[in-house]
């Protein structure tokens, strides 16, 4: 008799995704179809991919997958007919339950972001919550080596942990569509959800202080976007606007043609849209806080005041220095190319296999 090895299954899980628009979303879509296009060769080893997600977005990552059903019950528990060797959870805020029988559970951490903004109880209590979800996983992927410290040093996590950084994708040979109202406009962009971490109410008082500049934010629509779109109405910024759920086709042009990529966070994992914006070859100017040194690295100019003038002044100075070095924008995007979907998917891969 012949005995064939046993199908190993792998679960990943989507959550209870609504969207793709924010930075969880395309991490959570670009790992997947990296990680889809792998499944043939992974079943010529015995290893099937399950992608777990809610039902109107099965399909979306190809037929070489399966998919099950994410519903909010499974908060409580979650039966397979099938026993999962691995289930591995793409962010730290999913709080459905691994399938009963799960051998080995691995959970990627995003940030911590969430405590630099609360205090006393209110903190004790997230603490709390966030230590519970993470006790679940045997392993955790951080995505930056400052998460990886930051783990450590505020919940002491004593378990194993593995970085490995976001893969991030070029949108440099990507159809683009342009904003009309834009075209032959030079501006300053942002990308972001909008919220206070993303200290954009520093790039909005930059904008006032600095009116022939043109600045340009773009990001999901929610409340936070919307309530600072209409910050600026209230307070007559003219010469700043907002785009929310843009195409991908317009989120490549605004890189192309932007002056400038900003992103003061004061609270990042890893901070995607830095790398976005270095594959384009674009001058990028962030915070010097979290991991944002971490991922721009030498290849980015830093704020250490987020006071209008001082913004100013480093933008103009980085400027300057960007564009009498030729080089510049190469170095740039040579950055940006050690950030790989094909790498990350390779060192997730490699985790899997020894974990099985």
């Amino acid at each position: 008799m012949i005995h064939r090895p046993r199908t190993r299954n792998i679960g990943i899980s989507f959550g209870e995704i609504k969207h793709f628009h924010d930075g969880i979303g395309e991490f959570s879509r670009q790992f997947g179809l990296t990680l889809a296009a792998r499944a043939p060769e992974l079943r010529k080893q015995g290893i099937r991919l399950y992608f777990h997600l809610p039902k109107a977005h099965h399909g979306l990552f190809g037929h070489e997958v399966g998919y099950l059903h994410a519903r909010s019950r499974q908060r409580h528990i979650q039966i397979r007919p099938i026993r999962f060797d691995i289930w591995h959870s793409l962010n730290q805020h999913i709080r459905l339950k691994a399938p009963v029988g799960t051998r080995t559970q691995i959970l990627t951490l995003h940030d911590l972001n969430l405590f630099y903004f609360m205090s006393g109880a209110e903190k004790e209590r997230a603490l709390k919550r966030q230590l519970k979800n993470l006790k679940r996983a045997d392993t955790i992927v951080t995505i930056s080596d400052y998460v990886k410290q930051d783990l450590h040093s505020r919940l002491g996590w004593p378990g194993p942990v593995h970085r490995i950084y976001n893969g991030v994708r070029s949108l440099l040979d990507h159809p683009q569509e342009a904003l009309p109202e834009l075209v032959g406009q030079p501006f300053f962009f942002h990308l972001s959800r909008m919220a206070s971490s993303k200290n954009v109410e520093a790039l909005a008082r930059l904008a006032k202080a600095w009116p022939e500049k043109r600045f340009v934010f773009a990001g999901a629509r929610s409340d936070d976007s919307e309530s600072f779109y209409k910050r600026l109405q209230a307070d007559n910024i003219t010469n700043a606007s907002c785009y929310f759920d843009i195409s991908d086709a317009q989120k490549a042009w605004l890189y192309q043609h932007c002056e400038a990529f900003l992103l003061p966070s004061l609270t990042e994992g890893f901070g995607l849209p830095t790398i976005e914006a270095m594959y384009f070859g674009k001058p990028v100017f962030l915070s010097d806080r979290t991991c944002m040194p971490e991922i721009g690295g030498d290849k980015a100019y830093y704020w250490h005041s987020f006071e209008p003038d001082d913004m100013r002044t480093v933008i103009e100075t980085g400027l300057r220095h960007f564009h009498c070095h030729p080089s510049q924008p190469q170095l740039v995007q040579q950055h940006a190319a050690q950030f790989s979907w094909t790498r990350c998917i390779d060192q997730y891969v490699e985790l899997y296999i020894s974990q099985l």
